[in-house]
């Protein structure tokens, strides 16, 4: 697969994880009748309230999961094909830096992404 893609098999796995993830706990949610989870909440059905539930759990954690650690890939993919100029690379130093933070928040993010699941 990376020989298919090269560099873009990162954001295609994460969007395959995020999206299989999602749809499977829409399909499961489906075809429980459309369940009420909390009635006090608004006519919205959160993906958290669904995917807080004990048979949806493992779903959740599990696309959550890989889907987090294939995100900051995708950013210190980006940053890394602009070093070695596949991508246009950065004119500036403040341009290099903000790749840099973006990689730090992206790391960040995926913690956050964890510990919600979790």
């Amino acid at each position: 697969m990376a020989r298919l893609l090269g560099w873009a098999w990162c954001p295609v796995l994460a969007f395959i994880f995020w999206t299989a993830t999602i749809l499977g706990l829409l399909f499961w949610w489906l075809s429980e009748n459309h369940p009420r989870y909390r009635e006090s909440d608004a006519d919205v059905v959160y993906i958290s309230d669904v995917g807080a539930q004990d048979r949806h759990y493992a779903l959740f954690v599990t696309g959550g999961v890989l889907t987090a650690c294939f995100y900051p890939l995708t950013v210190f993919a980006e940053r890394y094909l602009r070093h070695i100029d596949k991508l246009p690379s950065t004119k500036r130093k403040r341009e290099r830096i903000a790749g840099y933070i973006t990689i730090l928040f992206a790391i960040i993010a995926s913690i956050a992404l964890i510990l919600l699941v979790t």
